[in-house]
């Protein structure tokens, strides 16, 4: 049970000026729903102006729900737990989220571009379709994830345990997996351009109809890889 609640959190955003000057490290947050509905429903209570929105607001981009979502751009959650948390379409960009917990959490559509997530602990965690482009991933823990569609492109995940996730279809270009653990993982269909998996573990993965076009795979383990119709050269 988080020891805040989300009329907490807006407040905090408000009074701090802005979600960039938010402090949550080590914060207890487990189970807080802060989906684009509860946002819209806030909005709504607090008689917001939709011409000066509150530093809390940001217009959404998600593919579905209330136009708007929550915005905790640039605030610190490092060593947070978030055990379960609702954050739908929510922008994290550029979020501390250093060594935080996020088992089970709910993140589809999240906005988590050059967010600092290393040695962050996410099994099971939901982020389909989620931006993740330039974030830094390593040494976490994102163990039967699920990150169907994920842009991940240039994403440093070296050293990061990705066993049994969810990445096909994932956009991975670029990114760095070096000595990543991968084991029977899902990477049908990603785009794996250009990335580097050095050293990467990815016995019985499956990389059907992936692009590895320009991908690093020397002395990666690819014992029982499916790769039918993937794209080599």
């Amino acid at each position: 049970m988080s020891e805040y609640t989300v009329d907490d959190i807006l407040d905090m955003i408000e009074e701090a000026g802005g979600p960039a000057n938010v402090d949550l490290a080590a914060a207890d947050l487990d189970d807080i729903n802060l989906s684009t509905g509860v946002i819209a429903w806030k909005f709504m209570e607090r008689a917001c102006d939709p011409d000066n929105p509150p530093p809390w607001w940001v217009k959404g981009h998600q593919s579905w729900g209330p136009p708007g979502a929550l915005n905790l751009r640039g605030a610190s959650l490092e060593g947070a737990s978030l055990r379960g948390a609702i954050l739908q379409g929510a922008n994290l960009s550029g979020v501390n989220l250093f060594a935080a917990t996020l088992w089970d959490a709910q993140l589809q559509e999240v906005d988590l571009s050059e967010a600092r997530l290393n040695d962050a602990d996410l099994p099971r965690v939901f982020m389909e379709a989620a931006n993740l482009e330039r974030a830094q991933l390593q040494g976490a823990y994102l163990g039967w994830a699920h990150l169907e569609g994920a842009n991940l492109q240039g994403a440093r995940l070296d050293d990061a345990n990705l066993a049994g996730a969810h990445l096909d279809r994932a956009n991975l270009r670029g990114a760095s997996l070096r000595f990543a653990t991968l084991q029977s993982a899902d990477l049908s269909g990603a785009d794996l351009r250009d990335a580097d998996l050095t050293s990467a573990s990815l016995p019985d993965a499956n990389l059907s109809g992936a692009d590895l076009r320009g991908a690093k795979l020397e002395g990666a383990d690819l014992t029982g890889v499916k790769l039918e119709a993937a794209i080599r050269e």
